[in-house]
């Protein structure tokens, strides 16, 4: 019976050695280990560092505000700049537009006076030829000038109290009303 109340006497034994080599092992590991070097002593005060937060913070700010303002002149000048291009182009499609319709009358004019003469002969319709038309076809400036003034005509016989018969005759066989 010795022996059985020995053998756990002794198991108690060794599991308390080990658990106390093991807690030293652990204290040697952790004096072994490189300490990190401790922090200098801040000597300022709570107030001190709050000033110097503020402080720079106010010094970002201000950077900020200069960057913004800096930005907001760049703006307007490009503004202005698209502005005064935008003028320039409206006025250039104002010019453009005038010569496009005064282009557009001139073909509008000459289409109708192509269309009012006739391929056999050159007729002249009196009542829309112009009074260089009227001048090529024999008649004097006076007549020209007096056949526009006295339109628009029925027939080319309304001619006959307009003319001189010389200039009728000059006309009348180039002649159409339409």
């Amino acid at each position: 019976m010795k022996n059985l109340f020995v053998l756990p006497l002794a198991l108690a034994l060794s599991v308390g050695c080990s658990t106390q080599r093991a807690s030293e092992n652990t204290d040697n590991r952790q004096a072994a280990a490189p300490q990190e070097p401790a922090a200098p002593a801040d000597n300022r005060t709570e107030e001190q560092r709050r000033a110097e937060q503020q402080e720079s913070a106010k010094s970002a700010g201000e950077k900020i505000g200069e960057k913004a303002r800096e930005a907001e002149i760049r703006t307007r000048d490009e503004r202005q700049q698209i502005k005064e291009g935008a003028a320039e182009a409206a006025e250039k499609i104002k010019k453009g537009a005038k010569v496009a319709a005064e282009d557009i009358k001139a073909a509008a004019a000459g289409a109708k006076e192509g269309w009012n003469r006739t391929a056999e002969g050159g007729a002249i319709n009196v009542n829309t030829a112009s009074q260089a038309d009227l001048e090529a076809a024999g008649l004097s400036k006076a007549e020209a000038q007096s056949v526009i003034q006295h339109r628009p005509y029925r027939a080319k016989e309304d001619l006959k109290s307009v003319l001189t018969a010389n200039g009728y005759e000059k006309i009348s066989a180039r002649a159409v009303v339409k």
